[in-house]
């Protein structure tokens, strides 16, 4: 059980009844489906402010979001967007995110994930060579 979940403490009671819908619905141990459960109940919703950026996992589980504020999180953490540093850099930073991303999917077995981040890293490297 997590401590906090969005900054709020989290209530116990409500998490070991969320643990116990989810087994009652075929999903004891999936983390995500206790957390969905967990936050519907105490009315928590994600920040509305990110949008999902790079390559989605599935089943609503997003590698990366991005804020207004211009920064993104990634399996690495928060980065500042590139704003001035030039097409190039901005090339080099998404290739660098991808191959995270395709590590992870690697970790995951989730092959459809790894043929979708090495397309998008031989679309980058094309686009590096051209710039």
């Amino acid at each position: 059980m997590p401590k906090t979940i969005l900054g709020k403490p989290v209530d116990e009671s409500k998490w070991n009844e969320a643990k116990k819908q989810a087994a009652e619905q075929g999903h004891a141990g999936e983390y995500d489906y206790v957390m969905s459960i967990y936050k519907k109940m105490s009315h928590l919703k994600s920040k509305p402010d990110m949008k999902l950026v790079i390559l989605s996992k599935g089943r609503d589980r997003p590698i990366g979001y991005e804020t207004p504020g211009g920064y993104i999180k990634t399996a690495k953490g928060w980065r500042k967007k590139t704003g001035g540093k030039g097409k190039e850099t901005e090339i080099k930073e998404k290739i660098e995110d991808t191959k995270v991303i395709m590590k992870e999917a690697q970790k995951q077995g989730n092959t459809k994930l790894v043929e979708q981040a090495l397309e998008r890293l031989h679309k980058l490297q094309s686009q590096l060579k051209s710039a």
